[in-house]
């Protein structure tokens, strides 16, 4: 499925999203803005969608972060030092997070959303 970013008939970013991506995102939200997106067809989103779509693409990887927060914090021998603790956390999520493809391609669908809402931009949407 590809994602445009178009300000009247210029394109600004355009991103192709692997199929299984919408399904791996499906499982973990339960928000219509997202579950009624049809791979198939054609859609263009307006503002408001936008928002909703970073507000559940966030909430996702808030979730995600705070999974391997406890994972690291359960399975890993870390300092006692709270300061010490939480750095070394960070980066084992953050390590993490960017080797998973997904997470990586939630990052890229956030930043197209963000840019189109700090633009004024409209999102389409464009179906297989």
């Amino acid at each position: 499925m590809e994602w445009v970013v178009q300000r009247g008939s210029e394109v600004i970013v355009q991103l192709t999203l692997p199929a299984e991506f919408l399904e791996w995102l499906a499982e973990r939200t339960r928000d219509p803005a997202v579950i009624q997106i049809d791979p198939y067809r054609d859609t263009v989103l307006d503002a408001g969608q936008q928002s909703a779509w970073l507000r559940v693409l966030r909430e996702v990887r808030t979730q995600a972060t705070a999974e391997l927060r406890h994972h690291h914090e359960a399975r890993s021998h870390l300092p006692r030092d709270p300061v010490a603790r939480g750095v070394i956390l960070d980066r084992l999520v953050a390590q993490d997070l960017t080797r998973d493809p997904h997470q990586r391609t939630l990052d890229e669908i956030s930043a197209l959303f963000e840019l189109a809402l700090d633009s004024g931009a409209s999102v389409q949407a464009i179906g297989d």
